[in-house]
């Protein structure tokens, strides 16, 4: 049941950064979510929905965050088992960046792996501006292992996809020995005129259930 809260909050958190957006535009549009922020939003909404399930939370901000004082990174503990919650903001997607999430995930596993339990669920959630940059274009590729079945849409605005050599999924399965059991991308962002999707603006969601 935990999973399916997990993948329901992704799913409404899109419309949340919605609401956000319009409510802090045009910071938003510019530079995307602060990963303070990020994670924030997706707690409120995961609190909704445990409140909804009757579920009791606790929510403890992890010591390991770079800036305690804007965390991004968060333990969310219920009877049911408990949500680690990674967030990064991808200011660029070039290999600096990408070491810099995987070094992250390796810190918080060697920091809590005394805490972690079976079925503990890791969520990580990033977001990005697309580029005219190699490294921005390969991004979604890196983070599925794999171009998007609808690339052409991408294309046409504007963005033209790259196959990645490397892959953020295999790079965790080597290092873990995990799977992620639910990955996808989404673009909340709305355009003020056609109100159609902003392709530019990618959120990049993952959900790992550690055995």
């Amino acid at each position: 049941m935990l999973k399916d809260i997990v993948i329901k909050t992704i799913n409404e958190f899109q419309k949340d950064c919605l609401e956000l957006c319009k409510n802090h535009y045009p910071t938003v549009h510019n530079k995307g979510m602060s990963e303070h922020h990020l994670a924030r939003t997706f707690i409120r909404r995961i609190e909704t929905n445990f409140t909804h399930f009757k579920i009791e939370n606790r929510v403890h901000p992890l010591e390991t965050s770079e800036a305690f004082e804007h965390p991004a990174q968060f333990r969310i503990s219920t009877a049911e088992g408990t949500i680690w919650l990674l967030s990064q903001h991808l200011l660029s997607a070039n290999q600096n960046h990408r070491r810099r999430l995987f070094a992250e995930i390796t810190n918080w596993h060697q920091e809590y792996s005394f805490a972690i339990q079976p079925n503990d669920f890791l969520v990580v959630l990033c977001d990005h501006w697309f580029t005219k940059s190699v490294s921005s274009r390969e991004l979604l590729s890196w983070w599925h292992g794999d171009l998007p079945i609808d690339s052409k849409l991408y294309s046409q605005a504007g963005i033209n996809l790259l196959s990645s050599e490397t892959s953020f999924v295999q790079a965790l399965d080597s290092q873990f020995g995990i799977a992620p059991c639910f990955i996808t991308h989404g673009h909340p962002l709305l355009s003020n005129q056609a109100r159609t999707k902003v392709f530019k603006y990618v959120q990049l969601y993952a959900i790992f259930e550690w055995q």
